[in-house]
């Protein structure tokens, strides 16, 4: 038997049938610069800081729950107006959320302070009398 292969056009086990695929080519689509710079926003965005102190507010100091309110009110005021990049309005909604939670439970705490103080005070007043 001979062994060199035949090359008659016909398909034969494990040899593939047809053109090889094409090579990819270089040089050709996206270069990696943009047709123009990028929009910059005259403000940076304070949403991880709205964030951060809606949770610190909510789960650890109450007081702080407004200053993330009010700071997140700001954001996303300043969100809508095109001053800041809109990529943390979610981030500042949430830490709006917590700053509000955070704000009324600070406010339910210290009404049942204030009524525990004139409630306590309030015993002792009449058994001294």
């Amino acid at each position: 038997m001979n062994d060199t292969p035949h090359d008659d056009g016909a398909p034969r086990e494990g040899k593939a049938v047809g053109p090889p695929p094409p090579a990819y080519q270089t040089g050709w689509g996206y270069q990696g610069y943009p047709p123009y710079p990028a929009y910059q926003y005259p403000k940076p965005s304070n949403a991880v800081t709205v964030l951060v102190l809606g949770i610190i507010g909510l789960a650890v100091f109450w007081p702080l729950g407004i200053v993330a309110w009010v700071m997140g009110n700001t954001e996303l005021r300043e969100i809508d107006g095109g001053l800041r990049p809109p990529d943390g309005r979610s981030m500042a909604q949430a830490g709006r959320i917590c700053g509000i939670i955070g704000t009324c439970l600070f406010a339910a705490w210290c009404a049942f302070a204030i009524l525990w103080f004139v409630l306590f005070f309030g015993m002792f007043g009449l058994a001294s009398a």
